[in-house]
């Protein structure tokens, strides 16, 4: 059966991909941030989360409840952090520690390409789902 193309089919097409493929980029970029993240406590580790519009993570021990990241407020936005206070300083330095121990960009760009080739695989998914 062919199908008409549409704005509205490809933007059905395009969210069912997201809906599926940002929480699986989620979960590679945070995993990658958690081995990078400096250890002390374990609290900044623990707390690396990532949160969409539908679904997050929860911080591990011994992490708070709320050092996880915030849902983001629509469906094509995913959030891959922390909320503890001391994250920023970590990750960008300070006048006493100029460089830092960045962990979150550093899994962002291990993870760019990955991530980019598994938004794309989905998207061919939902095409060919949509097509049958």
């Amino acid at each position: 059966m062919k199908h008409n193309w549409t704005r509205s089919n490809w933007g059905q097409v395009l969210r069912e991909a997201a809906r599926i493929a940002l929480p699986g980029i989620g979960v590679m970029i945070e995993g990658q941030a958690v081995l990078l993240a400096p250890k002390d406590t374990g609290r900044l580790q623990g707390s690396i989360t990532y949160a969409t519009d539908k679904v997050s993570d929860r911080p591990r021990h011994p992490a708070k409840t709320d050092d996880k990241v915030s849902a983001p407020d629509d469906e094509w936005t995913l959030h891959v952090g922390t909320n503890v206070e001391y994250a920023e300083y970590q990750e960008y330095g300070t006048r006493f520690q100029p460089t830092g121990q960045p962990f979150l960009r550093p899994a962002l760009r291990i993870y760019r390409k990955p991530a980019q080739a598994y938004f794309a695989a989905e998207i061919r998914k939902a095409i060919l789902a949509y097509g049958k």
